[in-house]
């Protein structure tokens, strides 16, 4: 029998947990960084401060979850399901959720720089204080979706100073491209850009 560590990875690398069930599970300021978690049944577990940068999370079950000031830099959430999951504080870059199903989900407060919300359903979520530059609602449903005129989609910069600034001001110039080294999404998405987006 291989050792594993705590969250299933053995020493070679293999990981065990792909499409097993935690529902429930306390995993609060957990580390897993680059974990393959496709499929797992996360419904209702406590994720708050926890690492998932880079982890593989497509299809997984996360309804009602906790991710509240979780990290997501760079995870994968394709075709997940995350109704009722609570996403405030939440940090994410990069992050796909093509194709999820985040309805009833509360943003309020969270950072998400260049991520994809294509074809993602969105119905009745809350956007309330969201920094959410440079991401894309291409394909989305955004019915009945709440305060997104309250979130944040652009930002703006001083070429001489360099510090940001959320309001624009005399002499700063509004970003237009992603600042990610090997990343060049176009940042200042808004809701103006918000195309295709499905209504029922």
């Amino acid at each position: 029998m291989p050792s594993t560590d705590r969250l299933g990875a053995t020493k070679n690398g293999k990981e065990i947990l792909k499409n097993c069930g935690l529902v429930g599970a306390y995993l609060e300021r957990a580390d897993l960084r680059g974990k393959n978690l496709a499929g797992v049944n996360l419904t209702a577990a406590s994720l708050r401060g926890t690492d998932l940068s880079e982890a593989n999370l497509r299809g997984a079950i996360l309804i009602k979850a906790d991710l509240s000031q979780a990290c997501l830099y760079r995870a994968d959430l394709e075709g997940a399901i995350l109704d009722g999951a609570d996403l405030s504080m939440s940090y994410a870059k990069c992050t796909s959720f093509k194709d999820a199903s985040m309805r009833f989900c509360a943003f309020r407060g969270a950072i998400y720089k260049n991520c994809f919300f294509w074809g993602t359903d969105l119905w009745g979520s809350n956007f309330c204080g969201a920094f959410m530059l440079g991401t894309l609602f291409y394909g989305a449903n955004l019915v009945n979706v709440k305060n997104l005129y309250h979130a944040l989609f652009n930002c703006y910069r001083h070429p001489a100073v360099g510090g940001p600034s959320y309001d624009p001001r005399p002499g700063y110039e509004k970003l237009g491209h992603s600042a990610i080294p090997g990343y060049s999404y176009q940042e200042n998405a808004g809701p103006g850009r918000t195309c295709n987006a499905r209504s029922y």
